[in-house]
Parts: C-alpha cells; sequence; structure tokens
C-alpha cells in the first residue's frame, strides 16, 4: 500500500486552525486535566470511538495535545494558554 505524503501547511494557516481546533474542543480540554485515553474519552464525551479517534489524531498534528504513558493531555503552550484564560475558550 503506497503512502501519500502529509501536506505541511503554512504556519499562518496552522495557528489559525490551533486556535478553532481548541475552540471547538472546550468540552475535551476541560476533560483533559488529567491523562485520559481514547477508551476513557469515549466513555466520558459519549461519542464514537471513530470520532475520538479523529479528533484526538487532529488535534496531535496541530499540537493542541500530546500523548503520554497515562493517555492524552494538552501540550505546555496549549496548558499555559488554558490557565491564563481561565479555562475557557471563546471564540
Amino acid at each position: 500500500m503506497r503512502r501519500i505524503p502529509r501536506r505541511v501547511p503554512q504556519r499562518e494557516s496552522v495557528v489559525g486552525d490551533l486556535i478553532a481546533t481548541a475552540t471547538r474542543r472546550n468540552e475535551l480540554l476541560e476533560l483533559l486535566e488529567s491523562p485520559l485515553d481514547k477508551h476513557d474519552l469515549v466513555d466520558e464525551l459519549g461519542q464514537s470511538w471513530s470520532t475520538i479517534d479523529r479528533t484526538m489524531r487532529e488535534m496531535e498534528v496541530l499540537g493542541v495535545v500530546e500523548y503520554v504513558s497515562e493517555g492524552f493531555v494538552p501540550t505546555d503552550a496549549v496548558e499555559r494558554s488554558w490557565r491564563s484564560t481561565r479555562g475557557s475558550w471563546t471564540a
């Protein structure tokens, strides 16, 4: 099977995508105060595995979350921003 290379987005696009994704995923980020894996997120959010899988892959690519041994957590930059806005993302 041939792999299709991913397109590398321009920096401005990445920043805009990052903000849009973080804003849309407010509920998810609130849950990530402690590491959670995809199974935990499926249970907590009541979403399908495929929805959670796609969302976490998108957020990981954009640098919103990272996977550590215990599960997904916000990246340091997102965590600092999250704390500075008192835990609320607004559009």
